[in-house]
């Protein structure tokens, strides 16, 4: 974590309680590992955008509730202005209505598509159940036999399904660093890193309207995943929390 954000921490905890304190930290943790994630480099909050904030929300709003989201977003808007980085202006996300799982034709999905590298991406959320944010912090040495190592704050290594495997393999034999370890993933059609999660989501929905099927997410993707592995192992939700890193 930035060190400016430390130190304000350190401070507030002469006047701020506990929980806000724990939240707060929460929230940068949070916001730090999203901007790694997205291939930023050498954060420094003086400088942090609208654009950047209203990104990281969006990636929020895809993962978590919209009370969790304001708090964490009040935690960065409270830092900035109590440093005298400006005020920090955002749209509060209001509470979702329960929307029932979208049915996705992961087959035909999957027919559509005959590029390695987005075959790769769908699968890694369809069968594995991957974050956008882990997607994008995936180095070409994480694959390590029939295993992945998942960075990020859920950090943990899983064994990919024999399809998911294959596609990343078929993926990685063409990338212009495969035998760089420590290379980015994914890359664009002009070898430039896909380097944030709205590049993932135009991604995905393009794929999916060439497919006939609107638009999906990746978590439309993921609750796939989910949806196969209780059938193929009922009730074994403590199961799919560990193999998910949580929920």
């Amino acid at each position: 974590m930035h060190p400016k954000i430390e130190t304000w921490l350190a401070e507030a905890a002469q006047f701020k309680s506990e929980r806000t304190l724990i939240n707060c930290r929460r929230a940068w943790q949070r916001f730090s590992d999203w901007y790694e994630a997205s291939g930023r480099r050498d954060f420094d909050p003086a400088r942090l955008t609208t654009e950047e904030v209203q990104e990281w929300q969006a990636w929020l709003s895809e993962q978590y509730a919209p009370k969790t989201v304001n708090l964490w977003l009040s935690c960065l808007s409270r830092f900035l202005a109590e440093s005298g980085y400006g005020v920090l202006r955002f749209t509060r996300p209001r509470d979702r209505a329960v929307k029932p799982a979208r049915e996705i034709d992961l087959d035909q999905l999957l027919a559509s598509i005959d590029q390695p590298r987005d075959r790769a991406l769908v699968l890694l959320f369809a069968g594995a159940g991957l974050r956008v944010g882990e997607v994008l912090a995936m180095r070409v040495g994480d694959l390590a036999g029939e295993e992945l190592i998942v960075r990020g704050s859920h950090a943990r290594r899983i064994e990919l399904a024999a399809e998911v495997q294959e596609a990343l393999r078929d993926y990685l034999q063409a990338h212009p660093a495969k035998d760089d370890p420590e290379a980015r993933v994914w890359l664009k059609s002009n070898d430039k890193r896909i380097g944030s999660p709205s590049g993932i989501y135009r991604l995905l929905n393009r794929r999916a309207g060439e497919a006939g099927l609107g638009q999906v997410s990746a978590e439309d993707l993921r609750r796939v995943f989910k949806e196969r592995y209780l059938a193929e192992h009922p009730n074994d939700v403590e199961g799919l929390k560990l193999y998910l890193g949580g929920v």
